[in-house]
């Protein structure tokens, strides 16, 4: 249970109920017919619909967290992926600077012998 969820749940225990408190609506101008509803009635409404929200709420941060857990799991083998390619490059182009440098050598080498002849 979150820090709101305590929160909200004072809040409720603090609360006064609603049971001497009736609303009245004006449903129908035609008819001027009245409703009138329970402070308790309106009391287990709200519950109701906090419960609801509650659901919805754990629901929508259930498949969030889902989606964050699949796509971080895709972006691991992306970079395992990039990982392996860069490896195999640096090693490619260490194999190149190699063959470059003994190659330098070898045409230094024979600058040389021709500057002695």
């Amino acid at each position: 249970m979150d820090m709101a969820q305590k929160l909200n749940k004072k809040k409720r225990a603090a609360q006064v109920p609603l049971e001497n408190v009736t609303i009245e609506t004006e449903h129908d101008s035609e008819s001027e017919s009245k409703h009138s509803v329970s402070g308790v009635e309106v009391d287990s409404l709200l519950k109701a619909q906090e419960t609801r929200l509650q659901t919805l709420r754990d629901g929508v941060d259930k498949r969030n967290g889902e989606k964050i857990h699949n796509h971080s799991q895709t972006l691991i083998g992306e970079v395992s992926q990039l990982r392996d390619v860069s490896k195999e490059r640096h090693e490619l182009f260490a194999k190149q600077l190699e063959e470059t440098k003994v190659c330098l050598q070898t045409q230094i080498s024979n600058i040389r012998k021709l500057l002695e002849i």
